[in-house]
């Protein structure tokens, strides 16, 4: 589970990139189910929950150069 508070005016952005991650996260071993959960009214709130079969699997598609190549792309 993570929780990110995105800069005001990027949720377009970091929705974009997340979009992208998630194609990404979603073809690789052990991936079973995400969600994405914005928070109500002008809220800069976003809960991302990720299932996966174990943590090393998690561990590994993290470590994808593809997917450390998008990270940078999120607004800071």
């Amino acid at each position: 589970m993570d929780t990110v508070i995105v800069p005001n005016g990027q949720h377009d952005a970091v929705f974009a990139v997340w979009e992208k991650d998630g194609h990404l996260m979603k073809s690789q071993p052990g991936f079973l189910h995400a969600q994405l959960h914005k928070g109500i009214d002008n809220s800069n709130l976003i809960l991302h929950i990720a299932t996966w079969e174990s943590v090393e699997a998690l561990r590994n598609a993290y470590q994808q150069e593809t997917f450390q190549k998008t990270l940078e792309e999120y607004p800071k």
